[in-house]
């Protein structure tokens, strides 16, 4: 029947709320195995194992099934949150390098300024180590979108995440000057 799928797929969200992680597992290890299972339906099944992984606690997988089910989103403002929470999720596993990539994505895919400060600023802070630049590009990044009309409603935010750059390269008088 059509509805089927549909409903293997809430049975799967129903054990995870109620914390019945095997039984989770196991229905989607079937549907995956099913080769009468709807492609359509792929994103739906990601996001239901992305959402078990990470209440088992397995945010490298939880990130991996989430990147998987981007086509699930909604609105490219969904895509780029989803994109955001995978580069969390990186981040806690120490997978750096995946983290930075999802947290770039985000910033390509958002409309919202918040989103993309933040985005800016966990690479700065994950990249500060690592590349020698990379938290000058960050501020040369945050000071042309304090520049623009359009950021113009979160420049509070812009100003305090470049304050917060220029405190991480023991630069006070300029953190003060934001």
């Amino acid at each position: 029947p059509p509805g089927r799928n549909e409903g293997f797929l809430w049975r799967i969200r129903t054990y995870i709320e109620q914390n019945q992680l095997a039984d989770a597992f196991g229905l989607i290890a079937i549907l995956r195995s099913d080769p009468n299972f709807p492609k359509r339906l792929l994103p739906h099944l990601n996001e239901n194992a992305a959402y078990a992984f990470y209440t088992e606690g397995s945010y490298d997988s939880a990130a991996w099934y989430l990147v998987k089910a981007l086509d699930r989103a909604v609105s490219a403002q969904d895509k780029a949150r989803w994109q955001y929470l995978a580069g969390q999720l990186y981040t806690q596993t120490n997978k750096d390098s995946l983290a930075v990539l999802a947290y770039q994505q985000s910033i390509k895919s958002t409309t919202d300024p918040t989103l993309e400060v933040y985005a800016r600023l966990a690479i700065s802070a994950l990249e500060s180590g690592k590349k020698a630049n990379a938290i000058q590009e960050n501020l040369n990044q945050l000071w042309k979108m304090a520049k623009r009309p359009l950021y113009e409603p979160y420049r509070d935010i812009i100003y305090y995440a470049i304050a917060q750059l220029e405190l991480k390269q023991a630069h006070p008088d300029l953190a003060q000057k934001a």
